[in-house]
Formats: C-alpha cells, sequence, structure tokens
C-alpha cells in the first residue's frame, strides 16, 4: 500500500510541475511574443519588398487621382498622404515624392 501511495504522489508531483512549467511558459509567451513581433515587423517594413510594394501602390493611387474627378480627388488625397507616411520618403522615386509634396 506504502509503495502505492508513493507512486500516486510521484504522479501528482510530476503533473503539478508540468502544470506549473505550462503556466510559466504561457506567461512569458504573452509577454515577450508581442515584443517579438513588434521588432519582426519593423525589420520587415525596412526591406525592399515592401518598399517596392509601397511604392507600386502610391503610384496607382497617384494615377487614380490624376484620373479621377474632383470629389474624389479629395478622397484620394487623404489616402495617399497617409500610405506615404508609412515609408520613408527618401526611397520614393523623384517622381512620386514630388507629388506626394504638392499634395501637402
Amino acid at each position: 500500500m506504502k509503495d502505492g501511495f508513493k507512486i500516486a504522489v510521484v504522479i501528482v508531483g510530476f503533473v503539478v510541475v508540468l502544470v506549473g512549467a505550462s503556466y510559466g511558459y504561457l506567461g512569458w509567451y504573452t509577454d515577450y511574443a508581442p515584443r517579438m513581433q513588434d521588432a519582426k515587423h519593423k525589420v520587415f517594413k525596412q526591406t525592399q519588398a515592401y518598399i517596392d510594394g509601397k511604392i507600386t501602390h502610391l503610384t496607382r493611387l497617384k494615377l487614380d487621382h490624376q484620373t479621377k474627378g474632383d470629389a474624389h480627388q479629395s478622397a484620394l488625397r487623404s489616402v495617399i498622404l497617409a500610405e506615404a507616411s508609412t515609408v520613408d520618403r527618401s526611397q520614393l522615386p523623384n517622381d512620386l515624392r514630388a507629388f506626394i509634396e504638392t499634395l501637402e
């Protein structure tokens, strides 16, 4: 009977340790995961793929702005300025940078 009791105590102790480790990991993960994701996002925003995508998107918005009527142009102006604020202007082509400066 004593051996069965010892085995049960060891099993219960092992389960308690596993549950405690799980909660410890979850605490660590909920604290550091957002920081790691933020760092990854900042690195991504500096990649050439992100910049090329922004240039393509802003170029399409520029074309829409030039071909639409006055009512649409004011709405597109605010969208273009908002999108342009998310990218380093020095990495934009000169014509696109000049266009954005005329909108400001």
